[in-house]
C-alpha cells in the first residue's frame, strides 16, 4: 500500500471515530473540550496499528503504575502515566462486561486511570508553557467516567464491546481500500456499517 494511500485510511479511520464520539456524547448529553474528543479519536484510531504497541490488557494497571514510579525522569513517567490512563480507559470503556466479572470493579479502574491523568497534567504544567497541555489531563481526570460512558456506547452501538475490534478495523480498512463485498458483509453484520456505505463516498 502506497504512502498515500495510508494517510487516506488513517484519516478515513479518524473520520468514522470522530462521528461516533460525536454521536455518543451527544446522544449521553455528555460535555467536553474539543481538545479530550480529539484525544479519544486519536486514542482509539491508534488501536488499528495496534501491532506497533504492546497488547491492552497485558499487565495488571498496578504494575504500570509501579513502572511509572520507578521511572528515571520525568518525560518517562510521563510516558508511562499517559500509557497507564489510556490503557484504564479503553479497558474499562470497551470491556465493562469482562470488568463485571473481574475481582475488581469499574471504580478501581476509574480512580487508576483517572489519577494517572491527573498526574500527567501535574508533571507537564510544571513545565515551560505546559499549563494548557496540563488542562486537557486535568479535565479527562476530572471526566474519566463521563469518557468511559462514551466509550462503553460507542462500544455498543457497534456492536463490538465483546469483539476483537483491532480485527473489525482491519477489516474496516480493508473494505475501504477494496471494496469487498465480504468486507462489507462482515462490518454490516457487526453495525460498523450500513449496507447503503460506499467505500468511495467514505473517502471524500
Amino acid at each position: 500500500m502506497s504512502a498515500d494511500s495510508d494517510m487516506i485510511l488513517s484519516a478515513s479511520v479518524q473520520e468514522y471515530f470522530r462521528n461516533e464520539v460525536s454521536d455518543a456524547r451527544s446522544s449521553l448529553g455528555i460535555d467536553f473540550s474539543d481538545g479530550v474528543e480529539s484525544y479519544l479519536v486519536n486514542l482509539l484510531s491508534e488501536f488499528t496499528h495496534r501491532d506497533s504497541r504492546p497488547e491492552f490488557g497485558e499487565e495488571p494497571l498496578a504494575m504500570l503504575y509501579k513502572r511509572a514510579l520507578d521511572s528515571g525522569d520525568e518525560l518517562s513517567r510521563i510516558s508511562h502515566l499517559r500509557y497507564l490512563g489510556d490503557e484504564a480507559l479503553y479497558l474499562s470503556g470497551f470491556f465493562l462486561a469482562f470488568i463485571q466479572r473481574s475481582i475488581v470493579d469499574l471504580s478501581y479502574y476509574v480512580s487508576m486511570g483517572g489519577g494517572a491523568y491527573g498526574s500527567v497534567g501535574d508533571l507537564v504544567g510544571t513545565r515551560l508553557n505546559g499549563n494548557q497541555h496540563a488542562r486537557l489531563y486535568w479535565d479527562m481526570a476530572d471526566g474519566f467516567e463521563n469518557l468511559v460512558a462514551v466509550l462503553n456506547r460507542i462500544a455498543r452501538s457497534s456492536n463490538i464491546a465483546n469483539t476483537d475490534n483491532s480485527g473489525l478495523l482491519k477489516l474496516y480498512e480493508q473494505w475501504l481500500n477494496t471494496g469487498c463485498e465480504h468486507s462489507q458483509k462482515a462490518l454490516v453484520e457487526n453495525g460498523m456499517l450500513t449496507s447503503f456505505s460506499d467505500p468511495d463516498e467514505t473517502l471524500q
